[in-house]
């Protein structure tokens, strides 16, 4: 650690916990099981290892069960057997359907494939709330066809495009709530500010991290999830400290140094994907507010410490108007944040060996039955994760 000439410290220690009390206003409830279904754009689990950590945090006495089975170039048209084989054996409360990303093929716009492809969502629409399932669409997330020849020959974005608004369409004449991720990602591109641009896709169809970031902020909002705020008082000079949620506590304090005790402090999600961006363009900055304000502290620079964290060096001045500690400050990355991220993937990727053994068919029919059984077993394993 390099010393800062002239500089006083701040020490932080943490005892990290999810105790934010969720308000009532948040639609998902312990019975709810959610499906995002669909094809390569809800294939992957960063979404949900963002989502789902935020829920923990924010509403820990809800325990919504939200899972991903989406298949990489899966078609729509694979859809109807797939609700039944995949979907239906889970016993959701509510579906999100999302297709459109891409098929088996990659190919340019054609309006009869469009008009085929709605139909087929139709169908879907109609055969869950024939079972009282709830149904919501998701719009493909845009593509960056500058990252592909091939794209650019297609206009592969401007074909994608067509198929979000065909589904904006789709769910006013169905009465069904759109969560729009591709006008999400499109407006987070346009208002980007940090000097570098992390992109948006990966080979410029595939959705990155931060795309799946963007859409775990719009499932949020269809939610109803409201914002977590978290924050930390402190005055250098009295040696007294609270906090917002648990408790903070001065255990040691002179003109050079302030050691904060915190406890009840709530898990922030993984911020790997945020360093390097400014605190405004981290994606779900909307939905963290964790602000650290220290009275009465030195005018010099301040280093804020904390066990497993890079220090932090602070000019003059900015501890006393308050800084943003869930970007920039000592609560990224905590141990206890990554173990239930973690956790959290683990559970994911049941459901995405439970979705690729759906697909194991028996090559026997003696076999039948044991397939049957294995299929069974591995949903039941999937939904005990």
């Amino acid at each position: 650690m390099q010393a800062v000439p002239n500089a006083r410290r701040l020490a932080v220690l943490f005892l990290l916990t999810s105790c934010a009390v969720g308000r009532a206003e948040f639609k998902l409830t312990d019975s709810d099981r959610i499906v995002l279904f669909g094809d390569t754009a809800v294939s992957e689990v960063n979404t949900l290892a963002v989502f789902d950590q935020f829920v923990r945090t924010k509403y820990p006495d809800r325990k919504p069960l939200v899972c991903n089975l989406g298949k990489p170039r899966g078609d729509v048209t694979e859809g109807p057997d797939r609700l039944e084989r995949e979907v239906y054996p889970l016993k959701p409360t509510e579906v999100v359907l999302c297709f459109g990303l891409e098929g088996p093929t990659r190919e340019a716009f054609n309006q009869a494939t469009l008009d085929a492809h709605m139909v087929v969502m139709n169908n879907m629409i109609e055969a869950l709330r024939g079972k009282n399932i709830r149904v919501a669409l998701l719009t493909p997330p845009p593509t960056d066809d500058k990252q592909s020849r091939g794209l650019q020959k297609l206009h592969y974005r401007e074909r994608v495009d067509k198929y979000a608004e065909a589904i904006r369409e789709l769910g006013k004449r169905v009465d069904a709530p759109v969560i729009d991720w591709n006008a999400a990602v499109d407006k987070y591109v346009k208002n980007f500010s940090s000097k570098k641009f992390p992109g948006w896709t990966r080979h410029g169809v595939i959705p990155s991290w931060y795309s799946h970031t963007m859409l775990a902020d719009v499932l949020l909002e269809h939610w109803g999830a409201e914002p977590l705020d978290y924050e930390i008082s402190a005055d250098w000079k009295a040696g007294t400290a609270t906090a917002s949620i648990g408790t903070a506590k001065v255990t040691e304090h002179d003109d050079k140094h302030l050691l904060l005790d915190l406890q009840g402090v709530p898990t922030v999600v993984n911020m790997l994907g945020g360093q390097g961006m400014e605190p405004q363009d981290w994606p779900l900055s909307r939905w963290f507010t964790y602000r650290m304000t220290v009275t009465n502290a030195p005018d010099s620079q301040v280093v804020i410490s904390a066990e497993n964290m890079k220090p932090l060096t602070l000019p003059a001045g900015e501890l006393q108007s308050g800084i943003d500690a869930a970007t920039t400050g000592p609560l990224v990355n905590q141990p206890a944040t990554l173990a239930l991220h973690d956790a959290i993937l683990r559970k994911c990727y049941q459901f995405t060996q439970y979705r690729v053994s759906t697909e194991q068919q028996a090559p026997e029919p003696e076999l039948a039955e044991g397939f049957r059984l294995l299929h069974a077993a591995q949903c039941e394993l999937a939904l005990g994760a």
